[in-house]
C-alpha cells in the first residue's frame, strides 16, 4: 500500500494538484473503514462482551521494581531510539525536498523516488530478522550492526550527495532501511526481556 502511494502521488498531482492527493486519500480512509467494519462483522460476530471480559480471571503477574541494570538498560535504549528516530523519519521527510532541490527535478518525480523508502524498509526489516537468529536473539549486538551499516550508508550519501540523484536516493533509502531494522529490534523485540518485571506493556509505550 505504501508503495502504491509513492507511485500514484505523483500521478494525482499532474492530473490536479495537492488536493486532489488529500482528497483520494480520504476517500481511500473511509472506504476503508466502512470496509473492515462490514467484513469484521462477518467474519468475527462482533467483539467479546465487557461482562465476558470482566469475569474472566486476572493472571496479571504482580510488578516488581525495575532493578538497576533494567533502568540502565532502558535509559540506553531511549538514546538509541531517539537516534534511530530521527534519522527514520528525517530522512523519510527530508527526501524528496533535497532530491527536488538538489537535482532540479519537479515535485512529483521527487516524490515519486521515494519509492524506494518502503522497498528497502522491507527488505531491511527482513535482513533484521536474519541477522537476529543469527546471533542467538541478542537484540542489543544486531541493533548495533545495523546501526553500523546505517553508518556506512551515511558516509557513502556523503561522497555522492552532489553528484548522483540515483546513488543519494539509494543511500537514503538504505540508511532509513536500516534504522526500521533498529527500531523493530528495541521497541518490538527488546522490551519482553523485562518480562520479570511484569511491566513489559509499560516499558513498550515509555520506548515508544
Amino acid at each position: 500500500a505504501t508503495i502504491a502511494i509513492y507511485l500514484g502521488a505523483p500521478l494525482l498531482i499532474r492530473w490536479g494538484s495537492f488536493h486532489t492527493v488529500f482528497a483520494f486519500s480520504g476517500f481511500a480512509a473511509l472506504a476503508m473503514a466502512v470496509l473492515w467494519r462490514v467484513l469484521f462483522s462477518l467474519w468475527f460476530g462482533g467483539v467479546a462482551t465487557s461482562e465476558a471480559v470482566i469475569g474472566a480471571p486476572d493472571e496479571t503477574p504482580k510488578a516488581e521494581p525495575f532493578t538497576r541494570h533494567a533502568l540502565m538498560l532502558m535509559g540506553l535504549m531511549m538514546v538509541a531510539i531517539v537516534l534511530q528516530g530521527a534519522l527514520r523519519d528525517g530522512v523519510t521527510n527530508w527526501m524528496p525536498t533535497f532530491v527536488c532541490e538538489s537535482f532540479g527535478l519537479d515535485s512529483s518525480s521527487a516524490i515519486m523516488t521515494g519509492v524506494l523508502l518502503p522497498v528497502f524498509q522491507i527488505l531491511c526489516s527482513q535482513a533484521a530478522a536474519w541477522l537476529l537468529r543469527k546471533f542467538n536473539s541478542q537484540e542489543a549486538l544486531t541493533s548495533g550492526v545495523i546501526f553500523a551499516v546505517g553508518t556506512v550508508a551515511a558516509v557513502l550519501l556523503a561522497l555522492v550527495v552532489q553528484h548522483s540523484v540515483a546513488l543519494s536516493a539509494l543511500f537514503m533509502a538504505a540508511l532509513a532501511g536500516c534504522m526500521h531494522g533498529v527500531n523493530m529490534n528495541l521497541i518490538c523485540i527488546l522490551p519482553p526481556i523485562l518480562a520479570g518485571n511484569g511491566k513489559v506493556s509499560s516499558v513498550s509505550g515509555l520506548l515508544n
